[in-house]
């Protein structure tokens, strides 16, 4: 009898060491099993999957804790019951989607923005693409999460005829890229940067087969704005002699050719919002 209780007093100790996989479901302590999450600004709900995963940095501890949606809660005008360990602090910051590196700066209620970009075919892929949302949890215990960014979308004539675009940089003598403020305090940006990258272009840019590349990019009013089509012969160019503002889920359409500049803006629409890991 000694020998079998022995023997169950170890498998429960080995059970007690099992960590959970990254996407298993967690017990979390009210009310943070029951928080909900919804994106604003789209033209329809946003679709949320079982197995979306978020994460939540609370003001006492500031780590990156993982929180998962409540697949029950689905189709509730866009919102979801989210659970996860539980993140202590008053001020809880929230991020879509998930990552185990997590982004520090959203500890303070910052979202991150690169300084490189992956290439994509429109607008709206380009804002899914390349930022996470963050949202601040309000009094009603829910977090609405948002776009802040517009995207400037560039067609561009200039190139070097024969040869492929490998990347686009633009340069402003504003910030492009850093950590920016959900709160709407001062400063916007930290840790500021001034050119942005676009990588995986890959495709021939010219006269005769002018591209269609886009610019995800913080609101604001750009002045000075400048883009350098690299090659691998050879680096163009070329100011952009326009005056543009950016506003969130906005795009900016401009034409670069060798002779002038014109730019027209749109709404950017999203149709359902979704994330593909």
């Amino acid at each position: 009898m000694k020998k079998t209780l022995y023997l169950i007093s170890a498998i429960l100790m080995l059970a007690s060491c099992v960590k959970p996989s990254d996407n298993s479901p967690e017990v979390s302590n009210p009310p943070h099993n029951i928080v909900s999450a919804v994106i604003t600004g789209l033209s329809t709900a946003h679709v949320w999957s079982s197995g979306d995963l978020f994460g939540l940095y609370g003001s006492d501890s500031g780590t990156n804790v993982r929180y998962e949606v409540d697949p029950a809660s689905f189709g509730k005008e866009g919102a979801a019951r989210i659970f996860g360990p539980g993140a202590k602090g008053e001020t809880l910051f929230g991020y879509y989607p998930f990552t185990k590196k997590g982004y520090p700066a959203v500890a303070f209620g910052r979202q991150p923005l690169p300084a490189e970009q992956a290439f994509q075919p429109n607008a709206q892929e380009q804002l899914k693409a390349n930022t996470i949302l963050v949202a601040r949890l309000d009094e009603s215990q829910s977090f609405s999460f948002n776009y802040l960014c517009g995207v400037l979308h560039i067609r561009t004539a200039v190139g070097v005829e024969g040869d492929v675009t490998e990347a686009f940089l633009l340069s402003e003598d504003a910030p492009l890229c850093g950590d920016y403020s959900i709160l709407g305090v001062d400063p916007l940006m930290d840790n500021p940067g001034y050119k942005l990258f676009l990588r995986g272009v890959g495709q021939p840019c010219s006269q005769e087969k002018p591209l269609d590349f886009y610019f995800m990019l913080p609101p604001g009013t750009y002045t000075t704005l400048s883009i350098n089509l690299v090659t691998a012969s050879e680096t163009v160019s070329k100011p952009i002699d326009a005056s543009l503002s950016i506003v969130p889920r906005n795009e900016v359409g401009c034409t670069v050719t060798e002779k002038e500049t014109t730019y027209e803006g749109t709404d950017i629409i999203i149709i359902d919002g979704s994330f593909d890991d």
